[in-house]
């Protein structure tokens, strides 16, 4: 988004007659926005709010979905407890006992918890991605070729740390 904005200061009314600007002004036409350098900030502004209220949906509803599941598991966990043989009372510690409760279910809440947050940001990036893709192919390849290679360079560098951890760590 900030590319339109970028381009349209710089080259002023120009910048609407070129053609990689004919997909933003046929947007913004086809709400019947004029553009300008408020109409591409206006835009920037609704586009993260409307990134704010899609993670804050995606919270509530995983909460909505989170406190329930944690509350069946930990009765579970409860239930089995209570339940099991007297040997399992004798041949295990408190510790054992209560982090079954506690602890365990709450990895499992935290999968959960993870999944939902991967599965939103993933979502978000697709959006994104196809909006840039939109608005700029090429500047869109370009800096999706850059990001691929500083995850490449930083998976490199992660890997030699790690060995060198390895070799002088033991």
């Amino acid at each position: 988004l900030f590319y339109p904005l970028l381009e349209y200061v710089q080259n002023g009314e120009a910048f609407l007659q070129q053609r990689s600007a004919k997909p933003v002004v046929a947007a913004l036409s086809a709400v019947g926005v004029v553009p300008s350098v408020g109409a591409f900030i206006t835009l920037i502004f609704l586009v993260i709010i409307a990134a704010l209220i899609l993670k804050y949906g995606v919270f509530v509803v995983s909460g909505r979905v989170y406190n329930p599941l944690m509350r069946d598991l930990r009765d579970e966990a409860f239930h089995s407890i209570l339940f099991s043989h007297l040997f399992y009372f004798l041949g295990a510690s408190s510790a054992q006992l209560s982090q079954i409760i506690d602890s365990e279910v709450d990895y499992v809440g935290s999968a959960f918890t993870y999944a939902a947050i991967i599965a939103s940001s993933t979502l978000s990036i697709l959006v994104y991605g196809l909006f840039a893709l939109f608005i700029s192919w090429k500047l869109t390849l370009l800096v999706g070729s850059v990001g691929a290679l500083r995850y490449a360079v930083s998976g490199l560098f992660i890997r030699r740390i790690q060995a060198h951890g390895d070799e002088y760590g033991r």
